[in-house]
C-alpha cells in the first residue's frame, strides 16, 4: 500500500486501517512508471506520522522507503513485527551513517530485520577506495538474523562491490544468508562469493560489470547447496568458456539458472548446442532455464556460415520451451552475431542490444535500454515495430550509417512514432536520414510523458528553436547526436559539420543558438535557461569567439585521441570507460567505417587517464589488440626544431603568469609575447611563447594543450568582459562571476553565489 492511499482521513480509512494484509507492507513514496521515486509533501509526511502510524505501527512487517524521509519514520516509532525494509535512492555516504556503529538508526532493528532491499541512486558523489565493501560488512554484522539481501549499487564501477583487498574479503561473511542479489565489479569477485563464506546460501543473482580475470582459477569444488544462480552483464567478454562455464559446471544441484550475456566468442555462435554439451549435461537437477544471450563473431566471408534456421534448430534439444532466435550478417564491419533468449525471460529483460532489421517482435514489458544496428536502413515502419515492442523505453540509441530508401518527407501519411518513457536519445554514427527535420518533426515523433506527473513532451524540431511543453517541464534528458551542447537538464548534441539541405539549415540554426537553450513554451511565455552545471567545454572560449565544444574540427581545447583494433561498438566502448575510469571527462565519442574511434577528452587530466589507462582495461576486457594514439596529424607537427608556438588565448592575464603556469606543468617557456593589430597598434587575444629547446615546445603541441584550460590564479577583470575562470573551478562546475564586496572596493569571486575573497587582494579599478 502507497501512502497515497491514505491520503484522506474518512471512513474508508478506518475499514484499511483493521486489514491487516492490506496494511502490513507500506511504501511511503510515490514510483512512477519510469522509474522515478518521488518523496511525498512534508505535510503528508507529519499528517502520517501523526494520525495514522500510531494506529498502525503494530501491523506493519515491510516499509519500503526513499532517503529523505527514512528518519521521519523510523525515529521515535515502534514497529514490533517489522522484518523487512526496502531503502531506495540511497546515498553511499548515508549508508555509512544508517548503518554504522552503536548508534546507527536500525541499531534496535538489528534482531528482528531479516529481509532488507537497499539500491543505490546513480549519482552518488566521489567515495574512498572500498567504501561499498565497508557498506556490506557494516550491513552483515549489524543484522545477525539475515535471511535475504538485496544490495543494489549504482552502474558506475567504482560504486560497485570488490573484494580484492583481503583485509576486507575477510569480513563479509554470513552464516545465516539464503537469498543474496548483489552487483560486482568484476568476475573475481563472483569467486569470492563462492568461496564458502556464505555457506548457507541457496539463491543467488549476480550483475557483473566486466567478466573477466587475471588469476588462474581452477576450483572445481562443487556447490551443493545452491538451487538457482543468476549471471547479468551487459558488456561483452571473450572469457565465457574459461570462466563462466566452469563456474556453472560446479553448481551440481541447480534447479534455476538465468544467464543473460554479451560474448566475444571464437569461430562459432552460442547456440542450443553449445549450451548443451558445455552446460546443460552437467546439470541434472535443473528445472528452469533461462537466457538471452548474444555472440558475436569475425568473419573473413560469408561461405557456410549458419543461418537463423540453424541456430533456432539447435534451440529445439534443450527444452520445450519456446525459445527465439535472430542471426546477423554484416559484411562492410565483416561481423555476425547471434541473439538466442528463452520467451520466458521477456518480462525480466532489461536491455536489448543490436537490433536489426531482423528482429523477430515479441512485446518486452520491462526493457528500458535498446540499441539498434544495422548495415540496412532502417525504414518508418521499422520504428513502428519497434515502440510497439518496447512500450517502457527511456533510453534509445541509433547507429545505421546508411540512408533511408523511403524518404519521409515523401510520404504524407505516416502514423506517429510513439515512445512515451523515452528520456535519452542517441544519434551514434547516424545517417543524416535518421535525426532528420522531416524524421524528427513530422514524422517521428517522441512522445514523451510522465505519468506520475501528467507532463507531457509533444515534439522535437530541429528546424525550429525550441522543445515544445503543454507543462512546464519535458522529460527527456539527453537528445544525442554528433557534436556538444548542453542545455540546461537538456543535452543536445547537434548535427554533424558540413552538408547541404535539412542538415546545413539544422546546422545553421544550431550555430546561430550559440549560448541559449532551447525555448520551452510555458503558459503562453517563452523562456529561456541556462545549464548551471555546465561543462568546461560550454564555458571556455576558443580564438574565434565561439564556445568550445560546438564545433569539433577547431574548437576543442584538447587533442583528440585514436583508439583502434577494438571490437566493440560504441555504447559498449562508452559503458567500459563509464564503469572503469570515474570522473573521465569527454565530450564525444565518434566511430569510423574503418572501425577507428575518435575519442574528445574536455580536459587534460581526462587525456592524460585515456592515453595512460585505457588500453590496459580495455585488454583486460578481452581487447587485447586495443591501441590509442594521438592523431598522426598532431605528430607531425611535433617533428620540428622550432622553439616558439604561436597561440590564441581568451583570458586576459598576465605574460609572466603563462611562463609560471607552463612551468608548473613541466614545460619550460622563456618568453611569452601578446601580439598587437599593426594598424591600430592594439593587444590582440594571440601570443608568441617561445620553450626553450624544441623539446618543450613539441610537448606543448603534442598534448594539444590550451593556456586558457590551465589553473591561473583569478586576476580582477580589467578590458575583459567575462570573467576569469581557473581550471580547477571549471573542474568542479563553480560559476564565477566578479562583484564587488558591499563597503570595500575589493574584487571579490562568486561561487555558484557563495562569496570566495579568499583567492586574491587585489583591487578593482
Amino acid at each position: 500500500m502507497t501512502l497515497l492511499s491514505v491520503e484522506g482521513i474518512n471512513k474508508r480509512l478506518d475499514n484499511l486501517l483493521h486489514d491487516k494484509i492490506f496494511i502490513s507492507k507500506l511504501t511511503l513514496f510515490a514510483w512512477s512508471s519510469n522509474d522515478l521515486i518521488h518523496r511525498f509533501d512534508d505535510s503528508l509526511i507529519d499528517e502520517f506520522c501523526l494520525k495514522i502510524l500510531p494506529q498502525i505501527h503494530h501491523k506493519i512487517k515491510w516499509l519500503n522507503l526513499e532517503l529523505s524521509s527514512i528518519e521521519q519514520f523510523l525515529l521515535g516509532i515502534d514497529y514490533p513485527h517489522l522484518y523487512g525494509v526496502g531503502l531506495y535512492n540511497m546515498n553511499i555516504r548515508m549508508a555509512l551513517y544508517f548503518f554504522k556503529g552503536f548508534y546507527s538508526l536500525f541499531h534496535i532493528f538489528q534482531k528482528q530485520i531479516s529481509s532488507i532491499i537497499i539500491t543505490f541512486e546513480n549519482k552518488s558523489p566521489r567515495i574512498a577506495k572500498n567504501t561499498v565493501a565497508r557498506i556490506l560488512i557494516y550491513i552483515l554484522n549489524m543484522f545477525k538474523n539475515l535471511y535475504y539481501l538485496n544490495f543494489q549499487t549504482s552502474f558506475v564501477c567504482d560504486e560497485q562491490l570488490s573484494l580484492n583487498e583481503l583485509s576486507l574479503r575477510k569480513q563479509i561473511f554470513s552464516e545465516t544468508l539464503l537469498e543474496l542479489f548483489i552487483s560486482v565489479q568484476n568476475f573475481d569477485d563472483c569467486i569470492y562469493l563462492f568461496d564458502g563464506r556464505f555457506n548457507k546460501l541457496h539463491t543467488i543473482y549476480i550483475n557483473v560489470s566486466i567478466i573477466h580475470s587475471n588469476q588462474l582459477i581452477d576450483n572445481k569444488e562443487k556447490l551443493c547447496n545452491l538451487k538457482c544462480f543468476s549471471l547479468t552483464s551487459d558488456v561483452n567478454t571473450s572469457m565465457y568458456d574459461e570462466l563462466v562455464v566452469p563456474l556453472v559446471r560446479r553448481m551440481s544441484y541447480l534447479e534455476q539458472l538465468s544467464l543473460y550475456l554479451q560474448i566475444n566468442h571464437n569461430n562459432t555462435f552460442i547456440d542450443g548446442n553449445d549450451l548443451k554439451n558445455n552446460i546443460l549435461d552437467y546439470l541434472l537437477y535443473l528445472k528452469k532455464f533461462k537466457f538471452n544471450i548474444h555472440s558475436f563473431i569475425f568473419i573473413d566471408n560469408l561461405m557456410n556460415l549458419p543461418s537463423n534456421e540453424d541456430v533456432r534448430r539447435t534451440l529445439s534439444i534443450i527444452g520445450n520451451e519456446k525459445f527465439v532466435s535472430s542471426v546477423n550478417y554484416y559484411p562492410h564491419s565483416q561481423m555476425a552475431s547471434c541473439n538466442i533468449y528463452s520467451y520466458s525471460c521477456t518480462n525480466t529483460m532489461k536491455y536489448y542490444y543490436n537490433i536489426t532489421n531482423n528482429f523477430p517482435g515479441g512485446l518486452f514489458r520491462n526493457v528500458k535500454k535498446v540499441l539498434l544496428f544495422d548495415e540496412c536502413p532502417f525504414e518508418h515502419e521499422f520504428f513502428i515495430q519497434i515502440s510497439k515492442s518496447f512500450p517502457v523505453i527511456t533510453n534509445l540509441s541509433l547507429n545505421n550509417q546508411t540512408p533511408q530508401k523511403k524518404k519521409n518527407h515523401e510520404q504524407r501519411f505516416l502514423s506517429v512514432v510513439e515512445f512515451s518513457h523515452l528520456s535519452e536519445l542517441y544519434f551514434d554514427e547516424a545517417h543524416d536520414d535518421y535525426p532528420s527535420e522531416s524524421t524528427m518533426h513530422d514524422v517521428f515523433r517522441v512522445l514523451i510523458s510522465h505519468i506520475f506527473n501528467h507532463w507531457w513532451f509533444h515534439f522535437i524540431k530541429w528546424s525550429d528553436s525550441r522543445i515544445k511543453t503543454t507543462k512546464r517541464t519535458s522529460s527527456i534528458t539527453k537528445l544525442v547526436s554528433p557534436g556538444v551542447f548542453t542545455s540546461g537538464d537538456l543535452l543536445i548534441m547537434p548535427p554533424k559539420k558540413g552538408g547541404t539541405g535539412a542538415n546545413k539549415q539544422r546546422q545553421d540554426l544550431f550555430n546561430s543558438q550559440q549560448g541559449q537553450t532551447a525555448v520551452a513554451d510555458v503558459g503562453g511565455t517563452m523562456a529561456i535557461s541556462h545549464n548551471p552545471r555546465t561543462k568546461a567545454s560550454t564555458q571556455t572560449k576558443d580564438s574565434t569567439g565561439t564556445k568550445a565544444g560546438l564545433n569539433k574540427q577547431s574548437n576543442f581545447s584538447i587533442a583528440p585521441l585514436i583508439l583502434e583494433g577494438v571490437k566493440l561498438n560504441k555504447m559498449q566502448l562508452n559503458d567500459v570507460i563509464k564503469q572503469n575510469l570515474k570522473d573521465l571527462r569527454i565530450s564525444d565519442i565518434q566511430l569510423s567505417r574503418a572501425g577507428n574511434f575518435t575519442i574528445y577528452a574536455i580536459d587534460v587530466n581526462s587525456f592524460n587517464r585515456l592515453l595512460n589507462e585505457l588500453t590496459p582495461i580495455l585488454a583486460t576486457n578481452g581487447q587485447a589488440t586495443a591501441k590509442i594514439y594521438v592523431p598522426r596529424s598532431i605528430q607531425r607537427i611535433k617533428d620540428t626544431e622550432k622553439v616558439a608556438f604561436v597561440k590564441n588565448v581568451d583570458i586576459e592575464i598576465p605574460e609572466s603568469r603563462i611562463i609560471e603556469a607552463l612551468k608548473d606543468v613541466g614545460l619550460d617557456a622563456i618568453d611569452v609575447v601578446r601580439l598587437t593589430n599593426k594598424a591600430k597598434n592594439m593587444p590582440i587575444r594571440t601570443i608568441k611563447i617561445t620553450f626553450n629547446d624544441p623539446q618543450n615546445r613539441n610537448a606543448f603541441v603534442h598534448t594539444g594543450l590550451q593556456v586558457d584550460s590551465m589553473h591561473f590564479v583569478a586576476e580582477p577583470a580589467t578590458q575583459n568582459t567575462k570573467p576569469v575562470q581557473c581550471y580547477l573551478c571549471l573542474q568542479y562546475n563553480h560559476v564565477a562571476k566578479y562583484s564587488v564586496s558591499p563597503g570595500e572596493n575589493r574584487v571579490w569571486l562568486l561561487f555558484n553565489g557563495v562569496g570566495r575573497d579568499d583567492m586574491f587582494n587585489e583591487t578593482a579599478t
